[in-house]
């Protein structure tokens, strides 16, 4: 049982290594060097199935570690976990917004505006490519009531429906 544990990890480590390199030629557009229609058909077809990989790892390997947990030790973990996701959040988005702030200042924005356009960006859609951390932040706030209750067949069905 343990050998194959470490398959499967070792499998999940290739997938992680294969997609964060799809992330990178997604973000620099290399693919787009590609003849003919390709670059369309290999950023849809490949590139962009790095996101639901990393959302379904993410929440596969967040299982694995608290499936035998009791609700104590689960609470702990959901914690820990937020907990590690929400600094760099912080610090990262700290950084975005100020830099958007200079530039929209710069563009001649009022100040009312980009206060506005900064808590829309906070609450909903970070700056840069931190929108990832928040929704896993968000994703795991709105299971936590379900794992809690043990109803996690619920939360998949209001998943689908939603």
């Amino acid at each position: 049982m343990v050998k194959k544990t470490r398959e499967l990890y070792s499998s999940i480590d290739i997938a992680k290594f294969f997609f964060s390199i799809c992330i990178i030629v997604l973000h620099t557009g290399i693919y787009t060097l590609l003849p003919y229609n390709l670059p369309y058909l290999f950023e849809k077809c490949v590139l962009r199935l790095a996101v639901p990989f990393f959302f379904c790892a993410s929440g596969f390997l967040f299982e694995e570690k608290i499936y035998f947990s009791n609700i104590e030790e689960y609470k702990v973990f959901v914690k820990k976990y937020i907990m590690r996701l929400l600094r760099p959040l912080i610090f990262f988005e700290s950084i975005n917004i100020i830099l958007e702030s200079i530039k929209m200042r710069i563009q001649g924005i009022e100040t009312y505006e980009i206060i506005i356009d900064n808590i829309k960006h906070i609450c909903f859609y970070p700056y840069g490519a931190l929108w990832y951390i928040q929704a896993c932040i968000v994703g795991i706030i709105l299971a936590y009531p379900f794992i809690i209750n043990r109803k996690i067949n619920l939360a998949l069905v209001i998943g689908f429906i939603g």
